[in-house]
């Protein structure tokens, strides 16, 4: 099996990592868009901000300038140990 690894963010730049990781992760994207049409036809799994954030490895596709919100978002999922 895969190690999980969640996605935030999936605009171009979550998308292409998406596209690269998917070999070696079993991947959950989420977005603020709904986007999840578009995961799935990629064979991306589709999640909310906390079950993306509550996997081993999460990976942030989002502009600079909202990481601070995001991650005030996301600390209450985190699970420990884990790789941001």
């Amino acid at each position: 099996m895969r190690p999980e690894l969640g996605i935030v963010g999936y605009g171009r730049c979550g998308q292409l990592a998406a596209e690269v990781l998917e070999t070696d992760f079993q991947v959950t994207a989420t977005d603020l868009r709904d986007l999840s049409g578009q995961a799935a036809a990629r064979g991306v799994a589709w999640g909310d901000l906390a079950s993306c954030a509550s996997l081993p490895t999460v990976l942030l596709a989002v502009p600079v300038r909202t990481m601070p919100e995001v991650l005030r978002a996301m600390a209450p999922h985190l699970k420990p140990g884990a790789i941001v």
